[in-house]
C-alpha cells in the first residue's frame, strides 16, 4: 500500500488469516549502497524471472522514541503475483536495529 502522504514509507498487509500489517521502506533509501541478493530458490518461490523487478522493503518498528529499520531481513515482493517472502541472511553485514529516528 502506498500513499503520497506516507512516502517514502509503505504499508504492507497480508491477505490471509489475521491479515498482519507492517510498515516498510526501500532499504536503498536508508543506506544508499545497500546490496542484497536473492538466491535462485527464493526467486523460484516468488515465481520471478531473472530480470523481473521486485519490491524490497526493510520492515520498520517503533521502540519508544526510536524508529528502527531491519536491513538484515528484508521482505521481497513480486508485485506481478502479489507474493512475498522475508529473506533472512545470517551472514548479512546489515543490522536488524538500524536507527532512522531517535
Amino acid at each position: 500500500l502506498s500513499a503520497a502522504d506516507m512516502a517514502p514509507i509503505q504499508g504492507l498487509q497480508g491477505l490471509d488469516g489475521l491479515r498482519p500489517s507492517f510498515l516498510g521502506i526501500d532499504p536503498r533509501l536508508v543506506q544508499s549502497d545497500y546490496d542484497a541478493r536473492l538466491g535462485d530458490t527464493d526467486r523460484r518461490r516468488l515465481s520471478a524471472d531473472g530480470d523481473e523487478p521486485l519490491v524490497w522493503l526493510a520492515l520498520l518498528r517503533v521502540e519508544g522514541e526510536r524508529v528502527l529499520a531491519d536491513l538484515r531481513s528484508p521482505v521481497v515482493i513480486n508485485p506481478r503475483r502479489m507474493v512475498g517472502l522475508q529473506v533472512v541472511t545470517a551472514d548479512s553485514p546489515y543490522s536488524t536495529h538500524h536507527v532512522l529516528v531517535g
